[in-house]
């Protein structure tokens, strides 16, 4: 009898993973997963800081350029001064001034906590920050220059770029004749060339004899120009009524005196009223007859424009003691009280030297805070997060938000001698 033997052949494993494997795969997953999210995130937060950079940059900029631009045209026909109802009495102001806002009012400018609203309408001004007023030229006064001239028998008032007659509102005329001091109306050929239009930068015109200045505010403007005979029109303004108001303290209005349009400026940081976030306004001004607590002559009549997020504004004024031109010798001071050239500033060693330049810094903020890597604002005690020392501003505390700052160091050519 046999025996036969049977082999019996394994079952074959069931595919898969192990309990122990699914574990280890799945710990490797959330580590790369984890890592992934962890760059994803300082990623995101970089890119998000990134592009309020890019915006703090902008807006520093954009106010910046703002102020230069007035600045560049200040002053002009105004080397001298510029006679202004100043409380009620004839007084000449430089046409460019501007308060420290880190001084107190016993240095004769600005108190660091109490600087003033100058407006009824106009948000109040950041403590700290510095100001600026500019009386600058209308632009159809240079871009729309007109040519007048009076002959007999003939009355020519062209506006040279289109052959046009009269001029555009705000153009450059002159005064027809000599007349004294405080004298009203004046007569002004091509009263087209002035402007009717009530309102602070409407009504504004400056005379001025290329040395010094006077600005008036026109009540009414009566057009009566005529060719034959050669007659002027007038005008009439509200300072006339102070004695030995004019372009000349010596020699009253003079024919040939240059008449055109301007605007009175200032520029400083404000706290939006709806935001709450800080913003540099350029407001519309006028000698109103009164005066700031400072003694200042101009009050601000309306806003014109705003920039978001300026914090910080500082301004020093450069004087050439020594009438190099060199900007090496130039020396900076904080803040400039309303004397004008050939009167001693009350700055020591300066004496009569003139105002040469201006150095413009403009500080912008974020509107949101900034973030780490991982996200979190975890930055508000970060030195590099907080409002930075310009000029004599003492640095902020840390906030953790971004600033950027920018700088621009602009000549005042029409505030130097021999401009015109």
């Amino acid at each position: 009898m046999s025996t036969r033997i049977r082999w019996r052949h394994p079952a074959p494993r069931q595919a898969g993973l192990t309990l122990i494997e699914l574990i280890v795969a799945m710990a490797i997953m959330l580590a790369a997963i984890a890592a992934a999210s962890t760059v994803f995130v300082a990623g995101a937060s970089l890119v998000s800081n990134s592009q309020r950079q890019v915006e703090d940059n902008g807006n520093a900029r954009i106010a910046a350029d703002q102020i230069v631009s007035a600045i560049q045209s200040a002053g002009f026909g105004a080397l001298g001064g510029v006679c202004v109802n100043n409380a009620g009495a004839a007084k000449f102001v430089s046409p460019i001034f501007g308060a420290d806002g880190n001084t107190s009012p016993s240095a004769g400018a600005l108190n660091t906590n109490a600087l003033p609203d100058t407006t009824t309408t106009s948000p109040a001004m950041v403590a700290g920050t510095d100001d600026l007023w500019v009386v600058v030229p209308d632009r159809n006064a240079l871009e729309q220059a007109n040519k007048t001239s009076v002959a007999a028998n003939a009355c020519h008032c062209v506006n040279p770029k289109t052959g046009a007659a009269p001029p555009l509102p705000g153009a450059m005329t002159v005064l027809a004749q000599s007349v004294a001091a405080s004298t009203s109306p004046l007569p002004v050929l091509c009263t087209g060339s002035l402007s009717a239009t009530a309102g602070a930068e409407g009504n504004q015109l400056l005379v001025s004899n290329g040395s010094s200045a006077a600005l008036l505010t026109v009540s009414s403007i009566a057009a009566a120009e005529t060719c034959s005979p050669v007659t002027a029109g007038t005008f009439t303004y509200a300072e006339s009524a102070l004695a030995a108001f004019s372009d000349s303290a010596a020699k009253g209005f003079q024919a040939g005196d240059m008449v055109f349009g301007v605007k009175v400026l200032h520029f400083y940081v404000g706290t939006d009223p709806t935001t709450a976030a800080p913003a540099l306004y350029e407001a519309a001004g006028a000698p109103t007859g009164t005066v700031d607590y400072l003694g200042r002559p101009f009050q601000g009549t309306s806003i014109v424009t705003s920039t978001p997020g300026v914090e910080d504004l500082q301004i020093a004024y450069g004087f050439d003691p020594t009438g190099s031109g060199n900007p090496d010798s130039y020396v900076w001071q904080a803040g400039m009280t309303p004397v004008p050239y050939g009167a001693s500033p009350p700055y020591p060693g300066l004496g009569t030297a003139p105002l040469v330049a201006l150095r413009i810094t403009v500080v912008t903020k974020s509107a949101k805070i900034a973030v780490d890597a991982r996200g979190a604002d975890s930055l508000t005690a970060n030195a590099l997060y907080a409002r930075p020392a310009v000029e004599n501003h003492a640095a902020g505390a840390p906030d953790g938000y971004q600033r950027s700052s920018y700088v621009r160091i602009v000549g005042i050519g029409n505030m130097t001698p021999g401009a015109i």
